[in-house]
């Protein structure tokens, strides 16, 4: 069986691995914007991770084991999740973003910037998979043990 940790891991993974890039090939960008791309996509991946952790704070807050906590923590993941798509919306929305589309990095003239946008949208299907996720039931407390 696997953790929640665990599965909340695989649905990220496999939102992204839906729509990445078929060929992974290394990135040959534009000079010095070879550097801000690869910062966008840490900023990007960590956004999914946000988002991630967000939902296993969710799920575990509803699975009611921790009474007094539970809230807090259903709390914590949503602003998570709310989180991970503000980073994912400033990096996306950024004027070094539309700066580097006016000097010709947009995706239809750049593989490159193809793939940044595509990474992006794989994100943004995650946290739109967490946010829809049924809530689980509450975990029935007596002869459980920790």
């Amino acid at each position: 069986m696997k953790t929640i940790r665990q599965a909340a891991a695989a649905l990220t993974l496999g939102a992204l691995m839906i729509a990445a890039p078929a060929s992974a090939e290394p990135m040959k960008g534009h000079g010095d914007h070879d550097m801000v791309m690869h910062h966008m996509h840490v900023m990007i991946l960590h956004a999914s991770e946000m988002a991630a952790e967000g939902g296993n704070l969710l799920m575990l807050g509803d699975m009611g084991m921790a009474p007094g906590v539970d809230e807090q923590t259903r709390h914590h993941g949503a602003m998570m999740l709310d989180g991970a798509e503000k980073v994912l919306n400033e990096v996306i929305d950024s004027p070094t973003m539309a700066a580097m589309h006016k000097a010709g990095m947009s995706p239809e003239q750049s593989k490159e910037m193809a793939y940044v946008h595509d990474l992006a949208q794989s994100v943004r299907r995650t946290i739109a998979l967490i946010r829809a996720m049924p809530k689980v039931k509450p975990m029935a407390m007596e002869g459980m043990s920790h």
